[in-house]
């Protein structure tokens, strides 16, 4: 696992790199308290296409507040957030 601190600078970093297309985070138990970083990350960046935050223990309202970044994304061109295996509620799903 990535201690939360360096998780915050990294996805804060790669908010405004601007050659960043893909970026993957999968499997390394980021936890809730990433949640917030990473909302930040979609919501800035103008280049990811494609954010793989798969299998981090994300908790139960975090696919709330994942779902309501994308919908606010800066990118245009983002176009893949997958997600499976973040504990997600059923209605973070709707």
């Amino acid at each position: 696992s990535i201690p939360s601190n360096a998780v915050h600078r990294l996805l804060h970093a790669l908010a405004v790199h601007h050659e960043i297309e893909q970026v993957s985070l999968q499997n390394n138990i980021l936890g809730r308290a990433s949640v917030e970083d990473i909302c930040h990350l979609i919501v800035t960046s103008k280049t990811i296409e494609h954010l793989d935050i798969s299998w981090n223990s994300l908790g139960e309202n975090g696919g709330a507040r994942i779902s309501a970044a994308v919908n606010r994304a800066a990118s245009e061109k983002l176009c893949t957030v997958e997600i499976q295996g973040n504990s997600f509620s059923r209605k973070d799903c709707e």
